[in-house]
């Protein structure tokens, strides 16, 4: 395995721990980007407008 960490800084199996948990963290943001549920906002005046706003 060729990695830019130096081996001073973090040891080998700790190195290919953190790889091996990289599948986990792909999928995690799969599914943080996939299809959002949300549903339309009709507002028909000012006032409803307004108080969206805080």
């Amino acid at each position: 395995m060729v990695t830019t960490v130096p081996e001073s800084e973090k040891s080998i199996e700790e190195i290919f721990s953190r790889y091996r948990l990289q599948n986990y963290v792909e999928h995690a943001n799969h599914l943080f980007k996939g299809p959002l549920a949300i549903r339309p906002l009709f507002l028909h005046s000012p006032k409803r407008v307004e108080s969206l706003d805080g």
